[in-house]
């Protein structure tokens, strides 16, 4: 009986091995992809760069007018963009297959053959669609952390450091979460564009103080769409706001919560899927 459990453990573990190995094939495979066609690389991140530049002048032209928005000042304003841009970045990178899922996925019928592949259809998903020229946003938005950052001369000790990199991989989290519930919920209600493009409208909000919104719009941010919890949290957490410590604090929970419901939605979505049919 032992050493059955033994077997069994050790077939796992070299399923799992070659698991990961195909994906790190699929991932390489996709940046050979993107590495072939360099002048699009190029233009694409030459885009993604003036895209920054106009957004940063839109909140300078509005610390111009209003030096201090509700006691934030245009860096701190320009930390939380910062933090936003690295958060979509992530998004964009690791998980932007899924705003093909609707059109492609589901009404094209191509998941079928992710269906009859020994891995999750997720990674298989994830590691097709990476996207290396997003490296560029993700890039971005550390260089607008760090020049912001300098320009505030935080004093930030290594638990501070520490805490801040845990809330950011939480708000990759909660972004992939949000945006996986809203593609899977396309298994039910099914049309070529899906549902997921509301969401980068209301991701906008988070590129703000949550402070300036009503109590309405935080509620929302905060607890059911929590994009608050992307970028602002985050920030206070950096300038040193005490005042939003405990909020931030839990934004680990929230990721693993969202998380959850996003595997569930997933998984039940992928039981409702019909093919096309033909």
């Amino acid at each position: 009986m032992k050493n059955s459990s033994m077997k069994e453990g050790k077939k796992r573990e070299a399923d799992i091995v070659a698991s990961m190995g195909l994906i790190a094939a699929f991932v390489a495979q996709r940046i050979k992809v993107a590495m072939a066609y360099r002048f699009d690389f190029f233009i694409s991140s030459v885009a993604t760069i003036a895209f920054g530049v106009v957004n940063i002048s839109l909140l300078w032209a509005i610390c111009s007018r209003i030096p201090n928005l509700l006691g934030w000042s245009f860096d701190e304003l320009l930390l939380i963009y910062g933090l936003g841009e690295l958060n979509v970045g992530i998004l964009f990178m690791f998980f932007s297959f899924l705003f093909s899922v609707p059109a492609q996925q589901i009404v094209e019928g191509r998941l079928d053959q992710k269906l009859v592949r020994p891995l999750p259809v997720f990674l298989q998903l994830a590691a097709e669609g990476f996207s290396f020229k997003d490296t560029i946003i993700i890039a971005k938005g550390v260089a607008i952390v760090a020049y912001a950052s300098s320009r505030l001369s935080l004093d930030l000790s290594l638990g501070k450091v520490l805490f801040v990199v845990l809330l950011c991989l939480s708000a990759g989290a909660i972004y992939a979460s949000v945006f996986t519930i809203f593609t899977s919920l396309s298994f039910w209600v099914v049309d070529r564009t899906g549902l997921i493009n509301p969401l980068f409208p209301i991701s906008d909000f988070s590129r703000f103080p949550l402070t300036i919104y009503p109590l309405g719009i935080r509620i929302f941010l905060t607890y059911l769409i929590p994009f608050a919890f992307v970028a602002f949290y985050p920030a206070t957490v950096i300038v040193g706001r005490a005042e939003f410590t405990a909020m931030a604090s839990i934004a680990p929970v929230v990721a693993v919560v969202f998380g959850f419901i996003a595997s569930r939605i997933w998984k039940a979505g992928l039981l409702r899927y019909e093919s096309t049919g033909t």
